[in-house]
């Protein structure tokens, strides 16, 4: 060891460093200090591309839903157009009957449709069709339920006056 003895008044010995002993602490220090600040700016380093990192992550992803949901936009556009002019079936009537009977909101003549509960609880194909067509379909539909109604009321009435005459 570099240490020295030396003597205090009292008559006792005390180790005390030397100079040397004093420098090569001193460059121990130094060097702990360095590996620490070394140590320090990786882990900030680290951690500044791992913010990074998710930025990115994060950023792509968003853009993937947003080009998910402009691809399934024009899919449902191209299923649109392969459906438009076809005629619709029985059953695809009686699924847009169901579909807005379910998606009512209110009573009577006050009640609304939810017609985007309606595009969803469509089967295919009529869920392919274009919004529009599937609203002018319901016009048309509500306009023939009402017609049927008048004239069964027509009908029920004229036998009831048949059935009155002697």
């Amino acid at each position: 060891s570099r240490e020295e003895l030396s003597d205090i008044d009292d008559g006792t010995f005390s180790h005390v460093p030397s100079s040397a002993a004093v420098l090569e602490r001193a460059e121990i220090e130094a060097q702990a200090a360095r590996q620490v600040a070394a140590a320090e700016a990786q882990a900030k380093a680290e951690a500044e591309a791992r913010a990074k990192a998710e930025a990115a992550r994060a950023k792509a992803e968003a853009e993937k839903r947003e080009l998910d949901a402009r691809v399934a936009e024009l899919e449902r556009e191209v299923a649109a157009a392969k459906m438009k002019g076809k005629p619709w079936t029985g059953d695809e009537d009686e699924a847009l009957r169901r579909a807005v009977g379910e998606s009512r909101t209110g009573e009577g003549r006050g009640s609304t449709i939810n017609w985007q509960s309606v595009f969803e609880k469509l089967p295919p194909p009529t869920s392919l069709r274009a919004e529009s067509t599937i609203k002018a379909r319901w016009a048309v539909l509500r306009q023939r339920d009402a017609d049927a109604v008048t004239l069964d009321d027509m009908r029920a009435n004229a036998a009831a006056a048949r059935a009155d005459q002697p």
